[in-house]
């Protein structure tokens, strides 16, 4: 949503999490991210910045696959779950790791890593893992 004055404004969401990224367009830089959680319906936004902004709001529901902690990026973070979650192709998913079956074949394995690794930015995309 683009905010072309200062100050507050109102958004109608449905029901669920989401994402959310201020941009500062005369800055040219992201300023603040975090997570919020709506009843749904009519919620108030007020920029952590003056002048003209940008709100980037994402529903879990269609985050990026691998990016478990839901901040908006795959790093090690995501990496750590994902590893202790790994089990090989012919092992079934564990209970609380049905979410790093990334190709939903019952396993995570090698095939999910490789999902995984496509989606890696943040703090993994220049090292090694």
């Amino acid at each position: 949503m683009y905010q072309p004055g200062s100050g507050p404004f109102t958004v109608d969401l449905a029901a669920g999490e989401y994402h959310y990224e201020w941009f500062n367009p005369d800055a040219g830089a992201v300023v603040k991210t975090g997570t919020i959680t709506s009843a749904g319906g009519s919620r108030t936004f007020k920029p952590p910045f003056s002048g003209h902004a940008v709100l980037f709001l994402a529903d879990f529901e269609v985050m990026t696959p691998g990016d478990f902690d839901r901040d908006g990026d795959v790093d090690r973070e995501d990496f750590r779950y994902f590893q202790a979650c790994f089990s090989g192709p012919t092992v079934a998913v564990e209970p609380g790791c049905e979410e790093s079956d990334l190709d939903s074949n019952g396993a995570v394995d090698h095939d999910d890593f490789s999902v995984f690794e496509s989606c890696i930015g943040g703090l993994l995309a220049n090292s090694q893992l």
